[in-house]
C-alpha cells in the first residue's frame, strides 16, 4: 500500500522535538497573489524515533508492506487514516510537495507570536498597560519587521497575532502584512480599536488571502468613550464591528470595566451579540502602565469585581447565552450552552504532578515580541520594571533567545521552582487547585515574576469557586436547562522535561 500526506500536512521538526507532522491550513491564493499561502493550524503531532521511520514513508512513493508492520505501526498508521491526515492508495500517489518534505527548525517549538508592530496609538485609553498615549515605545522601521519575520520563519512559526499600540497607525501597514504573506506567515488576529478599520483595509488583506480575526476593544454602552479618551470612539468600534461582521470575518470583543461602567455588562453583551461578535472578554484592568494613575473611585477591587461578574452570570443564562463569554477569567461559557468552566480552577492530584506543571502554560507555547523588539512572555511584562532584561532579537538571534534567555528562564520555569520560593502557597489547602495564578498579575507593585498573585488567592480563599457554581446551578435550573461543567488544565509538550 502507499500512503500520502494530505496536502494541509508536513513533515516537521524542531530542536528538542524532531519529529512532527505540521498541520497547515492551505489557502489558493495564486489567483490574486501569485503563489501558495500555508498557514500552521493547531499543535502539530510530536512522535518518537520508531514511530518516526513509519511516517516518514508516508510519502506516496514508498511502498509499505502492511504485513510486515508491527502493531505499533499498524495503530500509527489506522490513528493516521482516522484523523484523516493520510491518504491511501494501492497505486503510488503524487510526490510530497517542496512544502511537505520535512524541515528541521534550529529552535524550540513556539506555536505563535503576538506582535506589537507599533507602540504608538491614536487613542488616551486610561487603562493602556503600555503606556501608549505618553509615546514611550517606538515603532520598528519596516526593514526591521522584515528581519523579525525572516527569524519567525527560521524558528518554523508560521501564525502571528498583530496588536500594537494600534497596529493599523502604521501607514506602511498592509505593506507589512504583504512581508509576511510572501513568507508564508498567517495574520490570525488583528487586536484594534476598530476606528482605523475600512473597506479598502479589508481589501487589502483578501487580495493577500489573509483573513485574521479582529478583536475590538468595547468598553460599554456609553462608556466607552470615556474610558478610551476619544469622543466618537464608541460609534467607531460599532461601526467596524459591523462592517467586519457584514464582511465575515470572525470578531471578538475585550470590554474593560471600572466602577461606573460596570452595570452596562448585560446591555454592552447583548448588543454585542445583536451585531453578531462571537464571543466577549470583560475584565478590570490591571494595575500597570497607565491605570496605575487612575484615582480609587473608579477602579474595582478584584472583591468588587467577582460581585459584579456573580450578579450578572444569572443574566447571561435568562438572555439564552447569546455569545460567549469570559468574565475576568473565573467563569467561561459558549454561546448557546451550558458548558461553562472556572479558568481559576485546576485540578491536579499530586503536589508531584503539580511541581513539575509549567508555571505559565500561555507563555510557553505564545510568545510576544515588543515594539522594541525584546522577546517576552506576555504583553504584561513589558510595562515592567523587568522589561529591560529580555534581549532584542535584533541583535540576539531569535532561534538562540527561544533557547539562552530571560523570555526562556520563565517559559520554561516550573511549579517547583515557584513553591520553593513562596512557602505560604507550597503549604495551603487549595495549591492543587490554584497552580500559582497570573504572572504579570503577580508583578504589581514591582515585584518579580515569581511572587504571589494575591488575586488568585483571595479567589480560591474567598470561597469564589463555590459560589460561582452555585451562582451558574442556580441559574441554570431555573432557565430549564442542563448543566455541564467542563475543564482542562493545558499540559507541556511531551519530551521538553
Amino acid at each position: 500500500m502507499y500512503y500520502r500526506l494530505k496536502d494541509e500536512y508536513a513533515l516537521r521538526g524542531w530542536k528538542g522535538l524532531p519529529y512532527a507532522i505540521g498541520n497547515y491550513l492551505l489557502h489558493d491564493t495564486s489567483g490574486k497573489t501569485g503563489f501558495l499561502h500555508y498557514s500552521a493550524s493547531g499543535k502539530p503531532y510530536f512522535f518518537n524515533e520508531e514511530q518516526f521511520e513509519t511516517v516518514r514513508k508516508f510519502d506516496g512513493v514508498t511502498p509499505i508492506d502492511d504485513n510486515s508492520l508491527s502493531q505499533l505501526q499498524k495503530d500509527l498508521i489506522q490513528n493516521a487514516l482516522t484523523r484523516e491526515i493520510i491518504d491511501v492508495s494501492e497505486t503510488p500517489l503524487p510526490e510530497l510537495t517542496e512544502f511537505q518534505k520535512y524541515i528541521y527548525y534550529p529552535a524550540i517549538y513556539v506555536r505563535e507570536v503576538v506582535w506589537s508592530i507599533t507602540g504608538k496609538c491614536n487613542y488616551r485609553c486610561r487603562h493602556c498597560i503600555l503606556s501608549a498615549p505618553d509615546g514611550i515605545h517606538p515603532e520598528a522601521g519596516f526593514d526591521d519587521c522584515r528581519r523579525i519575520a525572516d527569524q519567525l520563519v527560521e524558528c518554523g512559526i508560521r501564525t502571528v497575532t498583530l496588536t500594537g499600540g494600534e497596529p493599523l497607525v502604521r501607514k506602511d501597514f498592509l505593506r507589512v502584512a504583504e512581508m509576511l504573506t510572501e513568507r508564508d506567515i498567517a495574520i490570525t488576529m488583528i487586536m484594534t480599536n476598530g476606528r482605523l478599520i475600512t473597506p479598502e483595509i479589508l481589501d487589502g488583506l483578501e487580495k493577500l488571502g489573509q483573513f485574521p480575526k479582529f478583536q475590538i476593544s468595547f468598553d460599554g454602552i456609553g462608556h466607552h468613550d470615556s474610558m478610551r479618551g476619544i469622543k466618537g470612539a464608541e460609534e467607531a468600534a460599532l461601526s467596524a464591528m459591523r462592517l467586519l461582521v457584514s464582511r465575515h470575518y470572525a470578531v471578538t470583543s475585550s470590554m474593560c470595566i471600572d466602577r461606573e461602567s460596570a452595570g452596562s455588562i448585560r446591555d454592552t453583551v447583548n448588543l454585542l451579540a445583536e451585531i453578531g461578535i462571537d464571543s466577549v472578554g470583560v475584565t478590570i484592568p490591571q494595575k500597570l502602565g497607565a491605570w496605575e494613575k487612575v484615582g480609587n473611585d473608579r477602579v474595582l477591587s478584584f472583591d468588587e469585581s467577582m460581585e459584579i461578574f456573580l450578579e450578572y452570570i444569572p443574566r447571561f443564562f435568562e438572555d439564552g447565552m447569546p455569545l460567549s463569554v469570559n468574565l475576568g477569567g473565573v467563569f467561561n461559557c459558549n454561546k448557546g450552552g451550558t458548558d461553562y468552566n472556572i479558568p481559576y480552577v485546576r485540578k491536579f492530584d499530586t503536589d508531584e504532578e503539580l511541581q513539575k506543571h509549567l508555571i505559565c502554560t500561555s507563555a510557553r507555547y505564545i510568545l510576544y515580541i515588543s515594539a522594541e523588539c525584546r522577546l517576552m512572555p506576555c504583553l504584561g511584562y513589558s510595562t515592567t520594571e523587568y522589561a529591560d532584561e529580555f534581549q532584542n532579537i535584533l541583535e540576539i538571534p531569535l532561534k538562540e533567545a527561544l533557547s539562552r534567555s530571560r523570555a526562556n528562564d520563565i517559559m520554561m520555569c516550573r511549579m517547583k521552582e515557584y513553591f520553593a520560593r513562596n512557602e505560604k502557597c507550597r503549604t495551603c489547602e487549595k495549591r492543587l487547585k490554584c497552580a500559582g495564578g497570573c504572572r504579570v498579575n503577580a508583578m504589581v507593585g514591582g515585584k518579580d515574576n515569581l511572587s504571589i498573585d494575591e488575586d488568585t488567592c483571595r479567589f480560591h480563599l474567598g470561597g469564589y469557586e463555590d459560589r460561582i457554581k452555585e451562582t451558574a446551578h442556580n441559574a441554570i435550573i431555573r432557565a430549564g436547562l442542563k448543566e455541564n461543567i467542563i475543564g482542562m488544565i493545558p499540559r507541556a509538550v511531551p519530551g521538553e522535561g
